[in-house]
């Protein structure tokens, strides 16, 4: 039984996040109370679950912020998998051997490299720093908008909630995001 959640006397919880992107993708758990956050940890175990909660109280918490992923290493391997895509194409067109299946991953690679990037952009990690110590969750990497807003969603969620308790809370989300023109009747 993982990520069980113990609870001092009279300590009531604020949000309990259960996020995971697809079906694939490892569960993300994270508990607000109004005394501490749960953040999740592992431990070594030979036998039985690793996953536990580990118990910050709100005065160990120094900041609590999202922070911009840069997108670099996706364009670098944007590029590389459209070179390859290319230089398979060249070994096709002259004097290659032509198969479906090689048609195919150059078709792959090359659709691939031009979406990477486009996936790899606009992305935010939340950041727990505690004194010495930081806790750092990226969401994992999505291509669709409807996944990528529910994401944002519990970021939001994490956010409002660790304002209500008083934690400081610093959201780089909001310097970057431009308004929007009021709608037009």
């Amino acid at each position: 039984m993982p990520y069980i959640l113990e609870l001092e006397p009279n300590e009531q919880i604020r949000t309990d996040i259960h996020f995971a992107a697809s079906e694939k993708s490892p569960l993300f758990r994270l508990a607000i109370s109004d005394r501490a956050v749960y953040i999740p940890a592992t431990k070594f175990v030979i036998s039985g679950d690793p996953n536990y909660f580990k118990r910050v109280p709100l005065g160990n918490i120094d900041i609590l912020q999202t922070e911009t992923i840069k997108p670099y290493g996706f364009y670098f391997f944007s590029v590389v998998m459209i070179l390859f895509a290319l230089f398979m194409m060249s070994t096709i067109f002259f004097g290659g051997g032509i198969s479906p299946r090689t048609i195919g991953w150059t078709l792959a690679l090359l659709v691939g490299g031009t979406m990477l990037p486009f996936a790899g952009r606009g992305r935010y990690r939340l950041a727990i720093k505690m004194g010495k110590e930081t806790y750092r969750w990226i969401p994992p990497l999505v291509v669709f908008p409807q996944d990528r807003r529910k994401a944002n969603e519990v970021l939001d969620n994490i956010l409002d909630t660790s304002r209500s308790v008083g934690i400081t809370v610093n959201d780089t989300r909001e310097r970057l995001q431009m308004p929007l023109p009021p709608a037009s009747e």
